[in-house]
């Protein structure tokens, strides 16, 4: 089984990467391996062992990098937390919905390639393609633009006006389409945006 697979911004691999890949929880996977290995089990002992496990196994390889886990954690202030990667260097802040564990709002720089604080929304799922996804602070409205499974702003200045907005807001909220036309809205809380923003420019700037 492929577990990379991983959505960046110009198909750069990194660890930022790897903090967006999506899979089923494993409490889910476990369960749903339980219960089809019971019911197998009524049929084909040898089947229902050996299909328990490949899914455990395929849950063990296939744990995603998340906040709690990764070891690139600096420093979490209040619901954002800062991550550090080398090699290239690459410093981003980011967190997590509210409502929808898997989705990740994440601003992140990377001087080898000149990016700083740049924006992305990470949808988990396939976003409508060629469409806009909606993003609001506190009641102001910004067009991020979606690609594969994430969405960003069309310039740096853009992206500069929305991380102020971050910093000063209390609450953002992100409504997106899927390829199915299902709307989606997630909630994101900004407390600790401005302190964990700011600390993962300034370890990128040294």
């Amino acid at each position: 089984m492929e577990c990379e697979d991983l959505t960046i911004w110009q198909g750069t691999g990194s660890k930022l990467s790897a903090f967006l890949v999506v899979y089923t929880p494993i409490s889910v996977r476990l369960v749903i391996a339980i219960i089809l290995g019971l019911y197998f089990m009524t049929f084909n002992r040898a089947i229902s062992i050996v299909f328990i496990l490949l899914f455990s196994s395929i849950v063990t390889a296939c744990t995603p990098v998340t906040s709690e886990q990764s070891t690139d954690v600096v420093v979490r202030v209040n619901d954002w937390s800062v991550f550090v990667e080398e090699n290239p260097r690459e410093c981003w802040a980011a967190t997590a919905a509210k409502n929808i564990a898997t989705q990740r709002l994440i601003v992140f720089s990377r001087p080898n390639e000149g990016i700083n604080e740049q924006i992305m929304f990470a949808a988990g799922f396939s976003l409508s393609v060629n469409n806009s996804v909606n993003l609001q602070i506190d009641g102001r409205s910004f067009t991020l633009y979606s690609v594969g499974e994430t969405a960003w702003l069309k310039s740096p200045s853009e992206d500069a006006i929305l991380v102020r907005s971050l910093k000063s807001g209390s609450r953002a909220v992100v409504t997106a389409r899927t390829p199915v036309g299902a709307m989606v809205t997630s909630e994101f809380s900004l407390r600790g945006a401005a302190d964990a923003i700011s600390q993962a420019t300034r370890l990128c700037s040294q």
